[in-house]
């Protein structure tokens, strides 16, 4: 076999839900038992490389372990069963995650592991690789924002553990030209989740394991690598993130007096407009009322409800978004938040009156970030 076919396996969390980002620790143990019956011996991304570029071929079944994101499953379940075979893997950390942080997944949240588990995995042989520090849309992103992006994520890794990251995984793995130039100027190699890449290109692809991969599936992924397709539902979500809602200079002026002047609760608002081919138009903003009078909770009338919609549909428009405020916390969903997003399908715009950001999310699969374009 060449250095070039030797498949790269790709897991996210090993976690007993039936979410495709997700693999039972019952069904990576199976696999992993598979891998040491049949022989299979890990190797590091930098061997990988290097033998690619000097075109070897080797006799030996080797295969590379990567883990994106570094859920906290894959050092309490996937960490004891890969040392009991005697294998390692490359982890591919988000800093902005690490320590903690949770994120919503199916209505529930996951979270992730602490710097000293990376610590504690880096002394056993893993690599620690970076997946930008929070894991941003890299191809939306401006010259400066993109190598912030990239470069905090370095800087994050090399104070907690000591370490030079050799490694990098595009979030989302998309990528284009200008950064697939920075990244390959910067690290020994990159990987994507995009198939059928070669491993030349500065985005080695690697072989997905999802929730529902059978053993015999398995099996066919360490012989014919090159088969395998994103599944129809990534492409969806990869649809919804080139997707951006469009609001003016005015009205982002207008939501954020708004929530400021209703601090120390939550204010709401409905965004009116029109769907356009990638994503929404704000024209109109209708300030509504948080009959809760929370800090952390907001409810709007069914008289404002109606009220709003009602105005949309005179003007010919829809109701295109939902903006709340967080006053105390960061700008993403709580689980609250994501109980009423699966009821209103529309992008939902969170404030932080804690760190003045103002951030778009949609519900998928997953919550799911996208841009706000100003005009």
């Amino acid at each position: 076999m060449k250095f070039s076919e030797i498949p790269i396996l790709m897991y996210h969390e090993i976690r007993d839900l039936n979410n495709p980002w997700c693999v039972s620790q019952k069904e990576f143990c199976r696999q992993m038992n598979l891998l040491k019956k049949e022989d299979y011996k890990t190797i590091s991304l930098t061997r990988l490389k290097n033998g690619i570029k000097n075109n070897e071929d080797t006799d030996e079944k080797f295969i590379v372990i990567t883990f994106d994101d570094g859920y906290e499953g894959v050092y309490s379940k996937a960490y004891p069963i890969l040392r009991d075979n005697g294998f390692v893997a490359t982890l591919y950390v988000v800093p902005s995650w690490i320590d903690g942080k949770e994120i919503p997944l199916e209505g529930q949240y996951s979270t992730f592991m602490s710097w000293n588990n990376l610590k504690e995995l880096s002394n056993h042989g893993y690599d620690i690789g970076s997946h930008t520090f929070s894991h941003q849309w890299l191809v939306k992103l401006e010259n400066e924002e993109l190598r912030k992006e990239i470069e905090l994520a370095d800087v994050a890794i090399k104070k907690k553990l000591g370490l030079d990251v050799k490694h990098f995984c595009y979030p989302y793995g998309s990528f284009n030209e200008q950064i697939r130039e920075l990244v390959i100027g910067r690290y020994d190699t990159a990987v994507s989740t995009i198939q059928n890449f070669s491993k030349i290109v500065g985005a080695y692809s690697r072989q997905w394991v999802m929730y529902d991969t059978s053993l015999e599936q398995f099996k066919r992924l360490l012989i014919e690598p090159a088969d395998q397709e994103n599944p129809k539902w990534y492409n969806d979500i990869i649809g919804k993130l080139q997707k951006s809602i469009i609001i003016s200079n005015s009205d982002r002026e207008i939501l954020i007096q708004h929530a400021k002047s209703k601090e120390p609760y939550e204010s709401c608002a409905i965004l009116i407009g029109e769907e356009i081919e990638r994503g929404w138009r704000v024209i109109e903003v209708f300030l509504t009322e948080n009959i809760e009078k929370s800090e952390i909770n907001f409810t709007v009338s069914n008289e404002q409800l109606l009220e709003g919609y009602k105005m949309a549909e005179e003007k010919g428009l829809d109701v295109v978004g939902i903006f709340h405020s967080h006053p105390k916390s960061l700008p993403s969903p709580s689980n609250t938040d994501i109980k009423f997003m699966k009821g209103n399908p529309i992008p939902w715009i969170i404030y932080s009156g804690l760190t003045k950001e103002m951030k778009a999310y949609l519900l998928d699969s997953e919550i799911i970030q996208i841009l706000i374009k100003q005009n």
